[in-house]
């Protein structure tokens, strides 16, 4: 059955940026994002996707804090982002 697209569909969907691949080509990072502001204080999680497909993509954190700009390290192990989680709107450096 077709979903009828609405402005509250619209606003519902959660949209992928920043989209970082490993060095080691096997994986994909991305900042995933509400595509509306629900809250006051925006919130986003870091997702992780294999490159080829086979594995489905899966959240990395919560989504409670604004989690974003993941970055590789240089042997594909660690990602490390900036998220707000220990004090609203100041970005700190979070390695996983």
């Amino acid at each position: 059955m077709a979903t009828i697209l609405t402005p509250e569909t619209l606003v519902d969907l959660s949209v992928a940026s920043d989209p970082q691949v490993s060095p080691d080509g096997r994986w994909v990072a991305a900042t995933v994002a509400p595509a509306s502001k629900r809250d006051e204080h925006p919130v986003s999680a870091i997702w992780l996707a294999a490159s080829d497909g086979s594995q489905p993509a899966r959240q990395l954190t919560s989504g409670l804090a604004q989690d974003n700009h993941p970055r590789w390290s240089p042997d594909s192990t660690r990602i490390a982002f900036i998220s707000d989680r220990s004090e609203r709107g100041t970005g700190q450096l979070h390695i996983l």
